[in-house]
């Protein structure tokens, strides 16, 4: 007999209990299990594209040995930098035939040293034709970088938007946010933009920014200079920091888009063309 004050327990319910908490455990099982398989199948095809675009470079990419010389004007009519300030490693030239080959929207090549970005660039009739679609038309949540479908994709628009997801382990546009730090931009300032017409667009990282989703920061419909020179004073409004470089409306500029932490926000990069030239001078990026 319990002593007074004692519960009397119900074997019933003790067994029920010990029910319950073996399937809890169970049931923590299964999603610990499951969760480990989807990050791991995750990083698995990952590390897959980014060997399957490593594969691609080396493929569509021949280097040359002589010395890069570049133009003795840049494209606004600017004074080039010191030499000691622009990029003169050996040149190379992109195999367009046989990237649009792989994939018919191909319209460049991107590669921005600061942040290890080297990857084909697309255009999709909208703006989720590629979010989770690879360079070779296979479902791929790392997608392809792309030019924003309401541009014309021949970079001789006042601005053109090119967006990449932000993923893990850096791969695609992750590695943009360095760019925060301007000793990194100080460090690699160009972008370079190699298109199926045979030149090379060299650009110079003039500001960074968070914006955004839905942000004055992607428009694209200039119906005026009036309207580009008002977009470009909102850009320089909400810049990270002076970096001593300013856009102006007859300049031509590149913007680079990627997701931060917070998927309500955009991380953005851009930078001015500087140099135009055919690809065969142009200085390898390093």
């Amino acid at each position: 007999m319990p002593s007074r004050g004692q519960k009397h327990l119900n074997p019933q319910t003790g067994r029920t209990r010990r029910i319950l908490q073996r399937v809890l455990l169970f049931v923590l099982l299964v999603v610990f299990c499951l969760s480990a398989y989807f990050l791991w199948s995750e990083l698995h095809r990952k590390d897959a594209s980014e060997k399957a675009y490593d594969a691609l470079s080396r493929s569509v990419r021949t280097e040359h040995s002589r010395p890069v010389v570049l133009p003795p004007v840049m494209v606004d009519g600017e004074t080039p930098a010191p030499e000691a300030e622009t990029p003169a490693p050996p040149a190379f030239t992109m195999d367009f035939d046989a990237l649009l080959a792989e994939n018919e929207d191909t319209v460049g090549w991107l590669t921005v040293p600061a942040a290890d970005i080297d990857y084909p660039i697309v255009q999709g009739e909208t703006n989720d034709t590629y979010l989770n679609d690879s360079f070779w038309h296979v479902t791929d949540w790392i997608g392809v970088p792309f030019v924003d479908s309401r541009i014309k994709a021949d970079f001789l628009q006042p601005n053109t938007i090119i967006y990449g997801h932000a993923i893990t382990k850096g791969a695609m546009f992750t590695k943009l946010t360095q760019l925060k730090d301007p000793a990194v931009v100080e460090q690699h300032p160009f972008i370079y933009l190699y298109t199926p017409d045979g030149l090379v667009r060299i650009y110079r990282i003039y500001g960074t920014h968070t914006a955004e989703a839905v942000s004055m920061s992607f428009w694209t419909d200039y119906q005026s200079t009036a309207d580009f020179e008002d977009y470009l004073a909102h850009c320089k409004s909400v810049q990270d920091y002076d970096t001593g470089i300013t856009a102006s409306p007859s300049d031509r500029i590149l913007t680079l888009v990627t997701c931060e932490d917070d998927r309500a926000y955009r991380f953005v990069v851009q930078a001015r063309l500087v140099y135009e030239m055919e690809a065969s001078e142009a200085p390898l990026p390093q």
